[in-house]
């Protein structure tokens, strides 16, 4: 690199210089480049004698003896220099480190480049985070982390600007020699002098470059603030708008339309991650995220509690297979940011290593600085994740949501869905023949243990969600029992009104219900299904329900289920329509806030039905043939008398779903945090989880007890363990299951005080709340998070471009657009804005926020004109 002169105009600021210099000697070989100081005159008399300390042979001091203005100041010192390129350097920055060096090598790297111009948190075209403002840092982070961040993150696009910007700015000593210097006659006192020479050297075919891997900080324009500023702006705007129509009319699309977005973009996703807080990567083998692939179960709900109790605390990142891509999910306090990593699709059996995985979980670790792995679940991945952190030191803590790592199988039941634990001599082969397609002649098990006993052997700890499930680990890896800690899954009650205080609630009459009402025959509640749509045409809604008025004012609310086309099916229990009239409105939750049409729907038929009270016996969540489901379907065909029958949830069971009985009511999907409101909307008396797999947890027990009703268990796993504790509810013997329970209810309805005893202890359990869970595993983590011994924020190199585009979102085997790209996003945006001020947008907008005669029949009309 040949010797390069960075000049820096002194008026005034000494604090403001005395950073400047410390940085600049810091960070300059000035063995091989020199520093040109010049004092314009200073009236603040400590300047000069400070400047004269600074002279050496390779720093140059210059005292003028009257005030020459920055543009003369910047000729003297590029006549000084002679020969070498130049840096104009603000007196009022603070450079970071390799700056000279990356600088140079952005100019040098095309031929017709005239000027470089790094970025800064205040640069107009070179700013970032905010492109054309004046930029704070995030709290915390320091100048050198700054200039940290921008090089590690750098895509070194290099991209080209119309204007450099005079705060840093290296010019090569060709462009000078051809350009000329700073016209001062015109521009002495600054502001425009670095556009009008970067315009004449466009002129000439040379171009101007932004260094997007070099970050300097600038503090302002402390060094020309004078109460005639505002003038002599307007006058050089005007000046150069004569000389250069073209190149300003060019400047100013340059800054409407933001071209080179990408780079401020890229900075703005680093910057936002900054904060004091540990970061924390929670990896499963599905996303909670109700967009992603398989977002519901056990495992996906207890990663999503972990993020709500956790992310004030933490900066949680949640890593998890969604098709071919590995979805990433940062949780910054309230913030979200999505990233998604294609890494193809999953294999057909379990890999322990993947290219793909590998080198994407390498640059999550590296990239979002991850203090601690907490992995749930391997089965959709590989274990990269342990390979990764293990070569970068971070420690690794695994929690057992079920026996995946004893047998691929998960649930340790046979070929015959026996519990295979007590088996003396279970046929392992037959089994994963049939359940995981493994040839019976190999020998799999052990290579697989071995496997799994290898990777959780580096994990700073395990956790089981119960003492039954530790237990059933312990016996096939023994000498990681001392490793297990048990923590139970936090649970919080839940209800729709209470939720609803907490968010804002809107009256429109854009939300409409469709609701057809029929009695079945023989039923003792009424049939309800219908759709909810919206006027305004965004009809994807994140929660919905109907609100039920009494003639009294009582309210309740049913929350619904809605498809796809927004269509729902329900029922309507036969005490609620008692009353002379029943209003119905419908409620969705859209965007944070709920929103309710005043209009209602009127029940005034009223049909005599049976009122007659009988026991209501719920089964919820996903029913197959391991969770019950072949115990439900001859529990409810038994004909026991006195009985009414609910499933809330899924059939996986083809006994249960042929099911017919007029005291059974499928009620079909519900929306998690719905279940609690929908057990008590249904008065719902006993709660059957009937699983023959010795279950880690169960969470359908948990909404059973916080709902305060009694449940019926069967005595396997976590089940028995936990009904055992709180006294609940019955345990019943797994093997003779459906006449323990027949006989359970039988003895419940005839003598109601057992009943209410149950009830009781459910009531008055002590429940363990996701704040409390989240309060244990914070412990848990900052035990075996390590110390940062290195000043650098990047311990370890990452792809910077694998993570930009992971950020942009891209689309992925099945068709599903992931997050759109910024540059779709900010041209859609543009033209919003553009609409926006348009008169027809503004009659529009007016016409949505009124309520008049025929609105929905005008907006009908008007969709199917597609208009």
């Amino acid at each position: 690199m040949n010797t390069i002169d960075i000049i820096i105009p002194i008026y005034n600021a000494l604090d403001d210089l005395k950073k400047c210099l410390e940085s600049v000697q810091k960070h300059t070989d000035l063995d091989r480049h020199r520093l040109i100081l010049i004092n314009d005159n200073s009236t603040d008399e400590r300047i000069k004698p400070f400047l004269q300390e600074q002279r050496s042979e390779r720093i140059i001091v210059i005292h003028n003896d009257k005030n020459m203005g920055f543009s003369n100041n910047i000729n003297t010192g590029m006549q000084i220099s002679k020969e070498n390129d130049v840096i104009l350097l603000n007196s009022d920055t603070i450079v970071t480190a390799g700056w000279v060096e990356k600088i140079a090598a952005c100019a040098y790297q095309n031929r017709f480049c005239a000027t470089v111009t790094p970025l800064s948190n205040n640069a107009t075209l070179c700013s970032v985070p905010l492109f054309c403002e004046e930029n704070r840092l995030p709290e915390g982070m320091s100048v050198d982390e700054a200039g940290e961040i921008v090089e590690k993150c750098s895509l070194r696009k290099y991209p080209r600007i119309t204007v450099a910007n005079g705060f840093c700015m290296l010019i090569k000593r060709e462009v000078i020699q051809k350009t000329g210097y700073f016209d001062a006659a015109t521009f002495g006192r600054g502001y425009g002098e670095e556009n009008d020479f970067c315009n004449r050297a466009e002129q000439l075919g040379y171009c101007h470059l932004m260094c997007d891997d070099t970050f300097i900080f600038h503090s302002g324009t402390k060094s020309f603030v004078s109460k005639e500023k505002e003038n002599y702006i307007k006058a050089h705007e005007r000046i150069l708008k004569e000389r250069y129509p073209v190149q300003m009319l060019k400047n100013e699309e340059h800054v409407f339309s933001n071209p080179n977005h990408a780079v401020s973009d890229n900075v703005a996703d680093y910057f936002r991650l900054f904060n004091a807080r540990k970061n924390i990567l929670l990896v499963g083998y599905s996303d909670f995220r109700k967009e992603c692939e398989d977002h519901v179960g056990g495992t996906q709900l207890h990663v999503k509690h972990l993020v709500m109790g956790m992310r004030e605390k933490f900066n949680i990142f949640v890593a998890a297979r969604s098709y071919s891509t590995l979805m990433v999910t940062a949780y910054i306090g309230q913030k979200e940011y999505v990233y998604q990593f294609p890494i193809g699709p999953q294999p057909s059996f379990f890999t322990a290593s993947q290219s793909s995985l590998a080198e994407t979980f390498r640059n999550i670790l590296s990239a979002f600085r991850i203090d601690l792995v907490h992995v749930h679940h391997t089965k959709k991945t590989s274990f990269d994740i342990y390979f990764e952190a293990g070569k970068q030191g971070i420690p690794v803590i695994t929690t057992l949501h079920d026996f995946y790592s004893v047998c691929p199988s998960i649930n340790m039941l046979d070929a015959d869905n026996k519990n295979c634990i007590e088996q003396k001599s279970p046929d392992c082969r037959l089994c994963l023949k049939e359940k995981c397609g493994i040839y019976e002649g190999l020998s799999f098990l052990p290579s697989w243990r071995e496997m799994y006993k290898k990777v959780l052997s580096g994990s700073a700890a395990l956790v089981a969600p119960s003492y039954s499930a530790k237990d059933v680990f312990a016996k096939y890896y023994p000498e990681l029992q001392s490793k297990v800690t048990v923590v139970g899954h936090g649970m919080d009650p839940v209800n729709f009104a209470d939720d609803m205080g907490t968010k804002d609630y809107i009256e429109s009459g854009d939300i409409v219900l469709d609701m057809r009402i029929s009695y079945p025959h023989a039923k003792s509640m009424i049939s309800i299904e219908g759709t909810i749509t919206s006027c305004c045409g965004n009809n994807s809604f994140d929660q919905a329900a109907l609100k039920l008025t009494g003639k009294d004012n009582t309210v309740r609310y049913l929350p619904l289920f809605l498809d796809q086309n927004n269509y729902f099916s329900s029922y309507l229990p036969a005490e609620y329509t008692e009353r002379d009239v029943l209003a119905i409105t419908p409620v969705i939750l859209q965007n944070g806030s709920y929103v309710g049409n005043s209009k209602s729907r009127i029940l005034t038929e009223q049909r005599r039905m049976s009122q007659n009270k009988k026991l209501r016996v719920a089964f919820i969540g996903g029913l197959n043939e391991i969770k019950g489901g072949k115990i439900a379907a001859n529990l409810i065909s038994s004909g026991l008398k006195g009985v009414e029958w609910f499933l809330f949830g899924i059939i996986g069971e083809a006994k249960l779903a042929a099911v017919q009985n007029d005291s059974y009511y499928y009620m079909g999907k519900y929306h998690e945090e719905n279940l609690q409101d929908l057990l008590r909307f249904y008065h719902i008396d006993v709660v059957c989880i009937l699983s023959i797999w010795p279950e880690t947890f169960s969470y359908t027990l948990s909404e059973a007890i916080l709902s305060d009703i009694p449940v019926i268990v069967t005595n396997t796993g976590a089940l028995a363990e936990r009904v055992s504790e709180c006294g609940a509810g019955q345990i019943v013997d797994i093997r003779e299951a459906e006449v323990h329970v027949l006989n359970t209810l039988r003895d419940w309805m005839e003598h109601p005080e057992q009943y209410r005893r149950y009830a009781d202890a459910a009531r008055k359990m002590k429940h363990f709340s996701i704040r409390q869970m989240a309060d244990v595993y914070a412990s848990l983590y900052m035990k075996y998070i390590k110390s940062r011994h290195s000043d650098r924020l990047f311990s370890h190199d990452f792809d910077a471009r694998a993570i930009y585009e992971a950020a942009q979102g891209f689309e992925t085997d099945c068709g599903k657009l992931a997050e759109g790209s910024r540059a779709e996003a900010e041209r859609l945006r543009n033209e919003l804005n553009a609409f926006q001020s348009t008169y027809t947008w503004k009659i529009v907008s007016r016409l949505t926020s009124l309520n008049f005669p025929l609105k929905h029949t005008l907006y009908t009309w008007l969709k199917g004109k597609n208009i």
